[in-house]
């Protein structure tokens, strides 16, 4: 006997606040290898990262296939039919509510990488004499390469 849409539904949002509480955690120990630069820990965590998201994919499959089943639309309106006479309105809002604080631990983590490569960029072009990282005294960048700190 196949269960309810009520129960399925209820199913995926707690899977659901299940695994996004998990990528939450792994954000957080991402961030964590970020600033203390560990590259191992880093590799270790794109993988469990990845699979915190493949799992959420899937949710997100069930619950659209639960919408389409009930011939409501994929938007506010139609989760909050799909809610109605359930026990889960609560648990959908926790699970947006992750949602939205692991979309925005993944910018942070993203902008701390973003900010990392343009400084390692930029100390190894001053080391390859690669192009002028400094200013002249008048503001602009003098027009003349200087020659590679490795050269020097």
């Amino acid at each position: 006997m196949m269960p309810s849409t009520a129960t399925q539904l209820e199913n995926v949002i707690d899977n659901g606040i299940d695994g996004a509480s998990r990528l939450l955690a792994c954000l957080g120990r991402e961030r964590a290898a970020l600033e203390t630069q560990d590259a191992t820990q880093l590799l270790e965590l794109a993988g469990e990262k990845q699979a915190c998201l493949d799992e959420l994919e899937k949710l997100e499959a069930q619950r659209t296939d639960l919408l389409q089943q009930r011939k409501l639309g994929n938007d506010d309106a139609g989760m909050q039919r799909l809610l109605d006479g359930t026990r889960s309105a609560a648990n959908w809002q926790r699970y947006l509510d992750l949602a939205a604080r692991c979309q925005a631990e993944n910018q942070t983590n993203g902008a701390i990488i973003r900010l990392r490569h343009q400084q390692i960029s930029a100390a190894l072009a001053v080391i390859s004499g690669e192009r002028q990282s400094t200013y002249g005294p008048s503001g602009d960048r003098p027009a003349a390469q200087s020659r590679a700190l490795a050269q020097a």
